[in-house]
């Protein structure tokens, strides 16, 4: 062999060496995520591969008006209103009123509504049926929403400690359509000091535009549905 030839075999060799070195240095930390991860979250049953791990925030606490961990929050987005799934009926009495109250406003101002929660893997709804439900029925096309980790240990189903409703018992109502009765639920999301508040506490106020087509309702366009709507309404008659 010449020289040439055991030189670049050298070199290819050790070149091969410092990229399994640097790689292992970029995967560990990868490791150490999912390990810490499972600490706080619990598996949600979906179509969708496990990989909430790689998303959300920064970690630690987060820099809003309640100090819970960031991770929780996987963002807020304008999407499809037929592509959210409930879990549980609603009150005729109480939308009509929010339907009542979003068309008595003055017509030079936008109406607003608090963004609708979901589970940022189904799709399900966590709060905001009636919201979803009206802006449905108003004829608004796309809705807001505030994504969360739904698995997260801090968001809890009920503050009740007699509740028997699981998250996946959430999930399933909503994916089969076999809904709940109004407000069995009442989730509600831990602070760092381990105070407990509302999971609408964590909804943005939304101008909804001028109309079911307003100029505000951007952002959906590359939005693609993890799953369809259920089949059964769940307005309560």
């Amino acid at each position: 062999m010449c020289i040439r030839d055991r030189y670049q075999r050298r070199v290819r060799g050790s070149s091969a060496d410092s990229m399994r070195a640097a790689l292992s240095k970029l995967q560990a930390p990868t490791r150490q995520l999912s390990t810490g991860y499972a600490q706080y979250h619990t598996p949600i049953t979906g179509i969708m591969k496990e990989r909430d791990e790689t998303r959300g925030g920064l970690g630690g606490v987060a820099p809003i008006h309640l100090n819970i961990d960031s991770r929780i929050l996987h963002g807020f987005r304008w999407i499809p209103t037929e592509d959210l799934l409930h879990h549980e009926k609603v009150r005729t009495e109480r939308s009509k009123a929010l339907m009542d109250y979003l068309d008595s406003g003055n017509v030079n101002v936008s109406p607003a509504i608090l963004a609708i929660v979901c589970c940022s893997r189904t799709n399900t709804i966590i709060d905001g049926h009636h919201r979803a439900t009206v802006l449905g029925e108003m004829g608004f096309s796309m809705s807001p929403v505030l994504f969360l980790d739904y698995g997260h240990y801090d968001i809890l189903v009920s503050p009740e400690e007699g509740n028997t409703i699981t998250k996946n018992d959430v999930i399933e109502a909503a994916q089969t359509g076999r809904v709940f009765e109004p407000k069995s639920t009442a989730h509600v999301v831990k602070a760092g000091d381990g105070s407990l508040h509302p999971i609408v506490s964590l909804s943005p106020n939304c101008s909804l535009g001028h109309g079911p087509t307003g100029g505000n309702l951007t952002g959906g366009g590359s939005y693609q549905p993890k799953m369809k709507r259920a089949p059964s309404r769940a307005l309560e008659e």
